[in-house]
């Protein structure tokens, strides 16, 4: 059974949402006032007849940095393991990232508890989630996640082998001191790879220690 604009127009103004309908092309823009996204606008596309509902949060991040980009999309590749229904995606023309719930209905009635169910997850995986992460991300270039990860990972550590943290970073502060020493020979491309590795690890030890 397909659902109709009439339809998802109902189930918005039930929950007191302003939107606007654009009838030609079977969708309805409606939007929202979040802590991380001042104009949070969700288009609301139906196709194929009324079977295929689509959720789109265009625009989210523009101007993608290229230097950050694999870090980006990493981690959005990691937000899409650890949420469930939202699919995010990149326009590599317009150089934006967007995200949508797509819902194929078929033969199947929409419900206003499925459609608030899948409008709710978008915005809060959206704006909740995603967004101080990927925003960080894009001024940094630095996904703290990751480092989080770390951080837990270090915690886990001494918890099974205690003092452990002391010992590296004791082991840290002698290979910074013998990469720092006027005998070193210069570095090479291998090198200076290994010592961003240590820094990084480096990073999380001392933020652990605090």
């Amino acid at each position: 059974m397909a659902v109709t604009l009439e339809q998802i127009t109902s189930y918005l103004e039930q929950n007191d949402l302003k939107y606007e309908v654009d009838a030609e092309n079977q969708r309805i823009i409606t939007g929202f006032q979040t802590e991380n996204i001042e104009d949070f606008l969700i288009v609301i596309s139906l196709g194929e007849g009324g079977e295929y509902l689509q959720m789109l949060a265009p625009q989210l991040l523009t101007n993608i940095n290229d230097a950050h980009a694999p870090v980006l999309f990493k981690a959005l590749l990691n937000l899409s393991l650890q949420t469930n229904m939202v699919r995010w995606s990149y326009d590599p023309m317009g150089r934006e990232i967007c995200a949508t719930v797509e819902l194929p209905l078929l033969d199947s009635i929409l419900t206003e508890k499925q459609f608030g169910f899948c409008l709710e997850a978008l915005v809060r995986i959206v704006d909740e989630i995603a967004m101080p992460r990927l925003k960080t991300i894009l001024e940094t270039g630095i996904d703290p996640a990751e480092e989080e990860i770390g951080e837990r990972l270090l915690l886990n550590l001494e918890e099974t082998y205690p003092g452990s943290i002391t010992y590296i970073e004791q082991a840290l502060l002698r290979r910074k001191s013998l990469a720092e020493s006027p005998n070193q020979q210069p570095a090479t491309e291998n090198h200076s790879s290994s010592s961003n590795v240590w820094q990084k690890i480096w990073n999380v030890v001392a933020s652990v220690k605090k």
